[in-house]
């Protein structure tokens, strides 16, 4: 799998908390509000920010970078437009872009190959594995809470990436994704909109899903309960919404609904034993059964879009492996950190650190009231 980010422990000695805690203040203020940084101040900060992340590979600023897309994404519901957070969020883009490798296909390739080699090399990411099921068993409803609390970032705003990749397309291109988000919002008010099934599932898990769209984006608490790698899959997105090429959203999406269904299953068994009724469960019913015809629908559009732009196969690409790599890194970040949550051991924790709180884990029967 590609080496997407620094380990836990990998720090540059001589940078202090003290001064990514500053790189990021700058980097998240807001041009429109009461301040004193430049456009060309803020930029600075984030050149220093991503070569401290990427080049360096240190993983406080790294996690202060996820934080920093994350926000700045979220306070102009992800179509920043002026020029200072444009710039900040191009250059931390750009740098993470330089600082990965990412192998590339033989241009030799017909569509159907490519379509088929890109099956196959998503299905080895897959392969992997997200979690060990036998590990779910034993969960309690907290226990759900915590590692289905790690998704509400890509989960509340997966409707705006589709709707965003749309309209970088054509319409004879786009209207797959349109038929998708159909289904996402409900069919027109037929069912139930996925973002509040999901909610509705962790509500029978005793937990309430957060409003982000109320939630400000200086606000670092909901950070304090999410491991920095499962926003870092939503920030993949962003980032290949950010290219000039739509191909890159394009992939990383269709390694999203192609991957869904197959981890859906153990987490459906284990939810039922635990006791769930079908009401409950109907986000993870629902998506096993569209998210196969979602599927095969972007295949499609996939075979269509190469063969009318060959240019868009190196991003379609890119994007799916990039998507694969960060959602099996999530699930599996998410698990340990769910290990060393129950022994009451600290967490990674981008929240408390960033504002100079303590970033040890709160005991399991608190973690989540």
């Amino acid at each position: 799998m590609i080496d997407l980010r620094p380990s836990l422990r990998s720090m540059v000695p001589e940078v202090e908390f003290a001064t990514i805690r500053a790189l990021h203040r700058d980097c998240i203020a807001d041009p429109s509000g009461k301040t004193t940084l430049s456009a060309a101040d803020r930029a600075r900060s984030a050149e220093r920010l991503a070569h401290l992340a990427f080049a360096k590979r240190d993983r406080r600023a790294w996690e202060s970078v996820q934080a920093v897309i994350w926000q700045l994404m979220r306070r102009e519901n992800f179509r920043p437009l002026h020029p200072s957070d444009t710039a900040v969020l191009g250059t931390l883009f750009d740098s993470e872009d330089q600082h990965l490798a990412v192998p590339a296909l033989p241009a030799s390739l017909s569509d159907d190959e490519f379509c088929d080699r890109l099956d196959s090399d998503l299905a080895a990411i897959f392969a992997e594995g997200r979690f060990d099921e036998s590990i779910l068993a034993g969960f309690t409803a907290e226990d759900w809470q915590f590692v289905f609390f790690n998704f509400v970032p890509s989960g509340w705003d997966f409707t705006r990436i589709i709707a965003l990749a749309a309209v970088q397309l054509p319409l004879n291109f786009a209207v797959p994704l349109y038929e998708n988000l159909f289904d996402e919002g409900g069919r027109g008010g037929e069912l139930t909109p996925h973002r509040m099934l999901f909610g509705r599932m962790l509500g029978a898990l005793g937990a309430e899903v957060p409003d982000l769209d109320r939630q400000s984006y200086t606000s670092l608490d909901f950070l304090d309960r999410v491991v920095p790698e499962a926003v870092a899959e939503i920030n993949l997105w962003c980032r290949m919404l950010w290219s000039r090429h739509p191909g890159g959203a394009i992939g990383a999406l269709y390694s999203v609904e192609a991957s869904v269904p197959s981890y859906f299953i153990p987490l459906e068994h284990q939810l039922r034993r635990f006791g769930l009724d079908d009401d409950a469960l109907e986000y993870i019913i629902g998506h096993q059964e569209t998210d196969v015809e979602h599927a095969s629908q972007w295949r499609t559009l996939v075979k269509e879009l190469i063969a009318e732009r060959p240019a868009e196969r190196a991003a379609i690409y890119k994007g799916a492996l990039l998507s694969a790599s960060w959602d099996v890194t999530a699930w599996q970040t998410t698990i340990a950190m769910w290990h060393e949550w129950r022994a009451g051991k600290d967490i990674p924790n981008i929240g408390a650190w960033l504002e100079g709180r303590s970033a040890s884990a709160p005991a399991p029967s608190s973690a989540l009231s």
